[in-house]
């Protein structure tokens, strides 16, 4: 069995990314000023007001990732911001740490045992 220590938040990149929001904006809100305002940012073209943030945690070639959706974002409450309250990296990072497990377990039927070599001096074990 291949045993892996989890990466820590240090080790691991993060992006923080929006991605336009795919659910109605209207029936959202129970303050109808609320749906206008989104809609009225929508028109001109700021995908912040409504929208998807998403956060990628990335190792080597490894990736994972964690999404929260109804986001309307503001120079205030901005992605960075949305995704730190919701803990979204350290969410990510699970995943990551998960993904790189599962992939472990995958491989342990290819993992060689110690190769037993018999020498003049002895024996030696080797995990070539």
């Amino acid at each position: 069995m291949i045993t892996l220590r989890k990466l820590t938040r240090a080790e691991v990149d993060f992006i923080v990314a929006i991605e336009p929001e795919n659910m109605p904006v209207v029936g959202a809100f129970d303050d109808s000023r609320d749906t206008a305002d989104i809609l009225e940012r929508l028109s001109r073209g700021e995908t912040e007001a409504w929208c998807t943030v998403k956060v990628t945690a990335r190792w080597a070639s490894f990736t994972a990732v964690d999404y929260l959706g109804g986001c309307s974002l503001d120079t205030r409450y901005t992605a960075a911001v949305a995704a730190e309250e919701h803990g979204m990296h350290e969410e990510a990072l699970a995943r990551l740490n998960q993904a790189l497990a599962d992939v472990a377990t995958a491989l342990s039927p290819l993992e060689q045992g110690p190769i037993v070599i018999l020498t003049e001096q002895g024996l030696t074990w080797s995990r070539q």
